[in-house]
């Protein structure tokens, strides 16, 4: 974009004569302004004491934007592109009536009229908010109440209840604050303010939220709020903020952090860093509830460095008390030692000066807050007196406190209660938490405590329901983080409650424990199988599905065909095409998770929905986190055996791993023709099967699977010496740079030829995007070798793909999305089993997503492999194919052969990098 700054200056001075009409709506140029006192309908801009706003202007490329305040031209200051367009800053003059905004296009001016008006202050309000932020808060609510006694204009009317309606927020009293609210709103509209209206409709909705938790009312405010964006474009900014808040509270994390975008958009478009730093406040506590902390942390202390030097009392508190409860949260995820805590401290202790009565922010509700997160802090020092103490001043310090607040500082008693032994009291206090809990995760902290409260009395079955109760809260609210926005983290987040559930039934009833282990470690892939949910649901949730997959795939397909012509590009073209088309693919993948949260959770729980269980001769192999250490579980038609194996050090040598692991199921072990391991998430980077057994690993022995392990419809598992049809399709090197992969598809086609199968063959050019999805979904594809590159990314995976000719990709949402899977897939590439580190649930990953899409085995790597090992790999696999189709041996036994001679034969390779994976 060329902005043309020197011609701009050259003009000052210059008088627009041409002033003409006001330009037809189709005319106008897209301008928008921030920065005004007031904003009355037309829209009219009432300047502000600063006398400056701030402007954007949408400019077309080669256009010359101007600026003309009553027919002269004026400076335009701090000019920078933003959203597309040009942000600048405007000085203007407080007798001024009128400015223009002109956008100049080849001969053709386009033109956006603002008209202003000169500042009117109100010297009545102006003193009450000096008396307030001094804390003399009384004195500033009579002389309010005194001038709306004396005052019979209705425009002044509205300004004072404003006011007085803000008062009564912070002190607490909310029926006064309503009232007041809505006959300002009232008034305003009468009088034509419109950003008067739109703030206090805003400040409506924020009481509804959090302090009656009437959603509804809520969202009537904020609907109402909407019809006055057009005319005040600073609202559209704050708008989406409140709306923001609202789906937080209602839950709704996937709709609050697109709408938290939306609201930074746009105070950076227009400048207004103060929304914008509040914005990244909210942004940071939405990922510390989705169990990004560490992203929640980094950014508190970049808004708490960008923070002005000007910045009011009240917002810098804010922010230093978020930045100390996300220190404290830092410490209950793992993620910080606990002497990090004095940071947290030093955080706190700021914020409860700038709040103090007294102090330049005297807010009492605010106050509490911070007290109580001191009592949080002092919690996990193991200072319970001291956090008795702040619960205490919190409560003196503002009674009436909204249900939240009560819901934090009871769960703070019945933590104190616990770790003190008073369990009985502990237990009541969790029962008021469930009675006062309005949203889903104070009624998970509900079921949670009593579930410990329980399990301590030695009430064992009743702790146990409060588990399965806090763990059937925690699945559905999962629905609710979008996908490739962290879920993984989210689970990860609450996982210390599956870790003392499965703790709990260790000793006691070893099956029970396991299954629960299980169903925790692949709720998020169970929640991505969306065939047998599609049966389950309604129509409207099945239409909505079936609308947004189809436009999915159509909208991929259209993107693939426009990729294939993207070499033609300049650069600068390719950067700007490639990006808006990402942008579309994240559009396009928003709406299917929208789509795949209304199914919501069909058949879980049911009686015909089993996890896998084991096949004659086959042992599970299961490692689950507890209170202390690792458990281990060896599970066979016989039954299960259980252990406790202490802490298990996952990056100490194969020996030592080995004999932890193996040596309490050395006598299920040795029986076994087949082993599934089932590994909680952080184990998962550990190879099982090259871990040394006897005289050589345990692959050796026999034949290892690793187990997805989600849900399978009917009884028992799949049978891998199952008939296969004899359709196979082949892709070799689609990016004609890797000949190894062409070498390697080659072979695989000339060994499935006589031995049954119809091949097809996709090489280079031919294996684009369009071209693959028709071949898995045109058949019945019962093999689908890929060789070529691998490319893991992506939170949680996501962003997972294997690339394609003409540089598309073919991604794990394409796989979710496939009508059909291959009943066998080998993905011969890098890191196409990989799945994201430290993620304590089944992650997601190439392999994983075509066994949740419905493969019954996937060949897949953990990591990158180099294209001579894979190629030899992939020779000895197939030459360990059974001679027919019908009757060939299983994924496990041929990659078995093939990756023990690759021991042999490559001594020092990375042949454990090549997995089975299973359903």
């Amino acid at each position: 974009m060329r902005l043309f700054p020197w011609l701009i200056m050259l003009g000052l001075g210059a008088i627009l004569r041409d002033d003409g009409p006001h330009a037809t709506p189709g005319e106008a140029p897209a301008v928008e302004f921030a920065g005004c006192g007031a904003v009355h309908a037309g829209p009219v801009c009432e300047l502000s004491e600063s006398a400056e706003i701030n402007v954007w202007a949408e400019v077309p490329e080669g256009a010359i934007v101007d600026a003309w305040l009553d027919g002269r031209r004026i400076a335009m200051r701090d000019q920078r592109e933003s959203s597309g367009g040009v942000q600048f800053r405007l000085r203007l003059s407080g007798a001024a009536r009128k400015l223009v905004i002109t956008i100049e296009k080849d001969g053709e001016r386009a033109r956006f009229r603002l008209p202003l008006r000169p500042r009117a202050p109100v010297p009545v309000i102006e003193e009450a908010v000096r008396l307030h932020k001094s804390g003399q808060v009384d004195a500033a609510t009579r002389l309010l109440e005194g001038a709306l006694d004396e005052s019979p204009d209705p425009a002044m009317r509205a300004r004072l209840l404003s006011r007085l309606a803000r008062i009564a927020l912070g002190r607490g009293e909310i029926p006064k604050t309503i009232t007041r609210l809505q006959e300002a709103i009232r008034l305003h509209r009468a009088a034509g303010r419109i950003s008067d209206e739109a703030e206090d409709g805003m400040t409506l909705a924020y009481t509804h939220i959090f302090h009656g938790r009437d959603f509804a009312a809520a969202r009537s405010a904020l609907n109402a709020v909407s019809l006055l964006e057009p005319s005040y474009p600073e609202g559209r900014a704050l708008a989406a903020y409140y709306a923001a808040l609202l789906a937080i509270e209602t839950g709704d994390f996937r709709r609050s952090l697109s709408l938290l975008r939306l609201s930074s958009e746009r105070a950076e478009r227009l400048g207004i860093t103060k929304l914008r730093l509040t914005v990244m406040q909210l942004q940071a506590d939405v990922l510390r509830r989705m169990g990004r902390v560490r992203e929640a942390e980094a950014l508190l202390a970049h808004a708490l460095e960008a923070l002005p030097s000007s910045t009011e009392a009240c917002q810098r508190a804010s922010l230093l008390n978020d930045v100390g409860y996300n220190a404290i949260l830092s410490v209950q995820s793992g993620t910080r030692s606990v002497p990090k805590l004095d940071g947290a401290f030093s955080a706190l202790g700021q914020a409860l000066d700038l709040y103090a009565q007294g102090g330049p922010c005297p807010t009492p509700r605010r106050r509490a807050n911070v007290l109580v997160n001191l009592a949080l802090a002092s919690l996990y020092r193991g200072a319970t007196e001291e956090a008795r103490d702040f619960v205490a001043r919190a409560r003196d310090t503002f009674p009436a406190a909204d249900a939240r607040m009560k819901t934090e500082w009871t769960d703070i008693e019945g933590r104190i209660h616990l770790a003190e032994g008073h369990l009985d009291r502990a237990l009541k206090a969790y029962d008021e938490l469930a009675e006062l809990a309005v949203e889903p995760e104070g009624r998970f902290i509900a079921a949670l405590g009593r579930a410990r409260a329980l399990a301590a009395l030695g009430q064992w079955d009743a702790g146990a329901e409060e588990y399965a109760r806090a763990h059937a809260l925690l699945a559905d609210r999962s629905l609710l983080v979008p996908l490739s926005e962290g879920r993984g983290a989210f689970f990860g987040w609450f996982e210390e409650s599956a870790r003392e559930h499965v703790d709990l039934l260790l000793d006691r009833d070893p099956r029970a424990a396991l299954e629960v282990a299980r169903r925790a470690r692949r709720q998020m892939l169970a929640a991505l199988q969306w065939s047998d949910r599609l049966e389950r649901s309604d129509g409207a949730a099945r239409a909505r599905w079936e609308d947004a997959l189809s436009a999915y795939r159509n909208g991929r397909l259209s993107m693939a065909a426009e990729a294939l012509d993207d070499w033609k590009l300049p650069s600068d073209e390719w950067a700007r095409v490639t990006s808006a088309r990402r942008a579309r693919e994240q559009q396009l993948l928003a709406v299917l998770d929208e789509a795949l949260a209304s199914l919501g959770l069909a058949g879980e729980g049911e009686d015909d929905v089993a996890l896998p269980s084991p096949g004659e001769g086959e042992l599970v192999l299961a490692y689950f986190p507890v209170r202390a250490g690792l458990a281990g579980f060896a599970l066979t038609r016989d039954g299960v055996a259980a252990r406790r194996l202490g802490p298990v050090d996952t990056s100490a040598p194969p020996e030592a791993l080995a004999a932890a692991m193996f040596a309490p199921f050395e006598d299920q072990i040795r029986r076994a023709r087949r082993i599934r391991v089932v590994s909680h998430g952080t184990l998962e980077r550990i190879d099982v099967h090259a871990l040394p057994w006897k005289d050589g690993p345990l692959l050796a022995h026999a034949p290892v699977v690793y187990g997805v392990d989600i849900p399978v419809r009917g009884e028992g598992s799949v049978d891998p010496q199952a008939p296969r049809e004899g359709e196979a399709l082949v892709v070799g090197d689609p990016r004609g740079d890797l000949p190894a992969a062409r070498r390697e598809a080659e072979m695989v086609a000339l060994q499935l030829g006589p031995r049954g199968f119809r091949v097809r063959e996709l090489y280079s050019q031919q294996a684009a995007h369009g071209a693959l999805r028709e071949a898995l979904e045109g058949g019945r594809v019962a093999l689908f070798h890929y060789a070529g590159h691998g490319l893991f990314g992506g939170r949680d995976g996501w962003e997972s793909a294997l690339p394609l000719a003409g540089g598309g990709t073919f991604s794990v949402s394409d796989v979710l999305s496939l009508a059909r899977a291959p009943r066998h897939v080998v993905l011969s590439g890098c890191d196409t089993g990989r799945t994201e580190a430290g993620v304590p649930v089944e992650g997601l990953g190439l392999g994983q997503a075509f066994i949740v899409a419905g493969s019954a085995s996937v060949v897949a790597t953990a990591r990158p492999v180099e294209d001579d090992l894979a190629e030899a790999v992939m020779t000895s696999f197939y030459r360990a194919l059974g001679s027919d189709a019908s009757k060939s041996g299983d994924a496990a036994n041929q990659l078995r052969e093939a990756v023990l001679h690759a021991a042999r034969e490559r001594r020092g390779s990375d042949w454990a990098s090549f997995r089975v994976l299973v359903p």
